[in-house]
């Protein structure tokens, strides 16, 4: 009996051990890349969105235009993954989705001030990106940092639960 006891009880500690590591990999660990995966392309498009207000060649601009474009898009697609295949809060991850959307007619207003290719388009451009733009993607990397964080202490709360199940089955294995 004792002998059965432990291994019903062994086994249900592994398929539990085996499950939390599952959710990790599945779930937290591929949204927490998603989310620092997002945070560089949000600052690489910034960079780009920068750089294409020094500039007066109308080909480089609009290439620049489209790799901020490739990124913006990259990030609405980590965060479709997230909301599709993440069961944790996504409130933070609504928010930053939310601000970001506010702020598209900013980078829309940026993208016509450098396509006029001139001195004065780039100064308008740099002046709406520094003072209105960048404080704004600012806030949405403080976001999406916050949403980091509470993801991996959710992720260390998880493996800490695992740890004790595990240790709390060996002690009783030992005791039996």
């Amino acid at each position: 009996t004792l002998f059965l006891v432990s291994v019903v009880a062994a086994g249900i500690g592994i398929s539990k051990s085996k499950s939390s590591h599952e959710k990790f990999y599945q779930e937290d660990y591929h949204a927490m890349a998603n989310i620092y995966e997002m945070r560089i392309s949000l600052q690489r498009a910034l960079k780009e969105l920068m750089l294409s207000a020094v500039g007066t060649d109308s080909s480089e601009t609009e290439q620049r235009i489209a790799t901020v474009d490739q990124h913006v898009s990259n990030i609405q697609e980590k965060l479709q993954w997230i909301y599709s295949n993440y069961s944790g809060d996504v409130s933070l991850l609504r928010d930053f989705e939310t601000k970001m959307n506010d702020a598209k007619n900013l980078r829309l207003q940026a993208y016509e001030y450098v396509r006029m290719n001139t001195d004065e388009g780039n100064r308008l451009a740099q002046e709406l990106l520094l003072n209105e733009y960048n404080p704004k993607v600012e806030q949405f990397a403080n976001i999406l940092q916050t949403a980091f964080d509470n993801m991996e202490s959710q992720c260390q709360d998880t493996y800490d639960l695992a740890m004790t199940l595990d240790n709390a089955l060996l002690a009783m294995a030992i005791i039996i």
